[in-house]
């Protein structure tokens, strides 16, 4: 049965530091959350412990992100879930039951994410307000909530009702915001004012891959995602979005 708590869930593999910071941050900004960290085969967990407002999954194995959530969802109560990645920190005060009441208040809104992408005079423009992107020539949202064609997933809430990660996809996405289209509800930004997302390139340790082998392996994911991206906008009727893929 849904409660007032909202769930969230972050998942790691080799980041320790970056995931304990993060769920800091949460618990700090927010309050009335409950955190479902799951370790994605991680041999170096964060120095967490669970209690009431933290719940902790070790998995034996890397299954790739999108199994990783959808273990964490079946263990969701709240009538609302958060998708969060390990590497922002976001002090906002109750930025997650902002966006809550926002989706309860607007029942065409989906999903409310801190990344996305819409088009500007002709142009792609990256929407964020999270440091760290400034180099992305990146516009900051305007307003509370900015209307988007499509997120990044770095931290989305939407309604617990049987949305899941695609599991088709690689290790760091899940494909919610083309399941909220295909609902034809609306994707949208949140503006926050003390939010960053720690932007480095991903431990190759725990891949065990070299440099190249690592480039290799993630262009190949990439062009998955973008292959699973698209058959799933044609089957929704959405090609239109396909500029966003």
């Amino acid at each position: 049965m849904a409660n007032s708590v909202t769930d969230v869930i972050v998942t790691n593999i080799e980041r320790p530091i970056e995931t304990l910071q993060t769920i800091e941050a949460l618990l700090k900004a927010n309050d009335d959350i409950r955190i479902i960290l799951v370790n994605n085969g991680s041999i170096v967990k964060p120095d967490i412990k669970a209690n009431d407002k933290v719940t902790i999954i070790n998995l034996g194995s890397n299954i790739g992100q999108a199994k990783a959530v959808n273990i964490g969802l079946k263990l969701t109560t709240s009538e609302y879930v958060c998708f969060m990645h390990n590497d922002i920190v976001i002090n906002d005060k109750n930025w997650i039951s902002r966006s809550v009441n926002f989706l309860k208040e607007n029942p065409g809104a989906g999903l409310v994410d801190v990344y996305g992408w819409k088009m500007i005079d002709g142009k792609v423009r990256r929407i964020t307000s999270l440091k760290g992107h400034e180099v992305q020539n990146v516009m900051t949202p305007e307003q509370d909530f900015t209307e988007v064609a499509r997120t990044d997933e770095m931290a989305n809430i939407f309604i617990n009702d049987g949305l899941k990660a695609d599991e088709r996809y690689g290790r760091t996405c899940c494909g919610v915001w083309i399941d909220v289209l295909g609902r034809r509800q609306k994707l949208y930004v949140i503006k926050l004012e003390d939010a960053v997302h720690s932007i480095k390139s991903e431990q190759l340790t725990e891949n065990k891959l070299t440099p190249q082998e690592f480039n290799k392996s993630y262009e190949v994911e990439k062009k998955l995602r973008k292959d699973v991206r698209l058959a799933k906008l044609a089957e929704y009727g959405l090609s239109e979005y396909k500029i966003y893929e």
